[in-house]
């Protein structure tokens, strides 16, 4: 029998072998830190870079500026931003005209809430710390 591989065939199994490879299949939503705290206060954000979870760090009346990211359109299109407690850590929205959403974080009082940040791709929650 004489077999011919065509370019059809060889489609299907190079997506079977990509499938096979463990492509990640769940999609991501994150923050990133666009700005520092001053010099003697804190702001740390960490997207588990070091395996320690999703979380913020930051002294009482620092404000940060963060923007969002997602692994669908990377442009974090209809994302929300939250706190679980405003007396503790609130969120504004910083400038509408940019490409990518961008929010504010204010820190206001010693204390521990989480922060969610959510839209049609993906949500992560942050444990937030203020100290």
């Amino acid at each position: 029998m004489n077999r011919r591989v065509t370019p059809v065939m060889n489609l299907v199994a190079g997506s079977v072998v990509l499938a096979l490879a463990g492509c990640p299949t769940t999609d991501e939503i994150a923050l990133g830190q666009t700005t520092a705290a001053p010099a003697t206060k804190t702001a740390y954000l960490n997207n588990d870079e070091d395996g320690t979870g999703y979380y913020l760090n930051i002294s009482p009346g620092v404000a940060i500026g963060v923007r969002c990211w997602d692994s669908c359109s990377y442009a974090c299109d209809g994302a929300v931003v939250t706190s679980n407690d405003d007396a503790i850590l609130s969120i504004l929205d910083a400038d509408p005209a940019l490409s990518s959403p961008h929010y504010v974080l204010v820190a206001h009082t010693i204390g521990a809430t989480q922060l969610e940040v959510r839209n049609a791709c993906a949500t992560q929650i942050y444990s937030v710390t203020v100290e």
